[in-house]
């Protein structure tokens, strides 16, 4: 029978030697190789898509971004609020606030040419508060009086009210004011003051009439120093609007409303 050429089957033999070692050799070392343990495998973090902090911070920068962007308007609406205008109708008398006066005098000068009312009446302030407006006057209320006189206002139509001590708030000028109504039952009156001034005046005097049907109208004076769309823009405006807030405030604490005593004594002078 014909067979495999000798050459041939020892090639075969070799081949099959060479895989029986190779196997034989593997097995033995098996048991080995099972017995380790395996290399912990490294795993990349993973981020989370969503951080509450990261949230919160950018929700923060968007926020102050926008009342930034938005300054002007919540700045013009704090200084808004503390101006009350009425729409004015003719009075019996113009009751002139002390104070600010290189303004308010001559919006009252202003009211009485127009005809909104016969007399201006004016509360005569404590002694020790002086004048920075006009040299040599020893009050606001005189430096007051000076310019409605030199505004061709006659001295007979120039009404100062008095109490022992003078006046030292609003509080008082609106108590006065009521004694001096009700003397000559007077049924309308327009209070001339400052524009930041108004919306506190207007609470006191409307207090303070409480009860009395008489009509109290005020009449906002452009401070000429800067206004509800600019008071941040100027330390003085700065100081004017806080300082006012603080006043309210103190008024509402302070009054929060007391009827003024009827028994105050009061003298009428007519300015000389």
């Amino acid at each position: 029978m014909g067979g495999l050429p000798l050459a041939a089957m020892r090639n075969r033999v070799s081949v099959l030697y060479s895989f029986g070692s190779t196997f034989v050799r593997h097995t033995a070392q098996l048991p080995g190789l099972m017995g380790r343990k395996s290399a912990p495998k490294v795993v990349a973090p993973r981020y989370p898509m969503y951080n509450p902090r990261i949230a919160c911070g950018l929700l923060m920068v968007l926020a102050l971004m926008a009342v930034w962007l938005a300054r002007d308007r919540w700045l013009t609406l704090i200084g808004t609020a503390l101006v009350e205008r009425d729409s004015l109708e003719k009075a019996s008398i113009l009751f002139l606030l002390n104070g600010e006066e290189n303004s308010r005098p001559l919006q009252a000068v202003s009211l009485y040419r127009a005809g909104m009312a016969p007399k201006v009446v004016i509360a005569r302030e404590c002694p020790i508060s002086r004048s920075a407006f006009c040299y040599g006057c020893r009050s606001t209320t005189e430096a007051s009086e000076r310019v409605l006189k030199m505004s061709g206002i006659p001295k007979s139509n120039i009404v100062e009210l008095q109490i022992s001590g003078g006046v030292r708030s609003t509080f008082d000028e609106a108590t006065l004011g009521l004694h001096y109504a009700r003397l000559h039952n007077i049924r309308k009156i327009i209070v001339v003051t400052s524009e930041f001034h108004t919306r506190r005046a207007k609470w006191i005097f409307a207090g303070v009439f409480a009860g009395t049907s008489r009509q109290i109208m005020v009449a906002a004076t452009p401070n000429g120093r800067y206004s509800t769309t600019t008071w941040w823009r100027s330390e003085d405006g700065r100081l004017g609007c806080w300082r006012e807030y603080l006043k309210l405030a103190y008024y509402i604490c302070r009054y929060g409303f007391v009827v003024p005593d009827k028994g105050v004594e009061m003298r009428i002078e007519n300015v000389g």
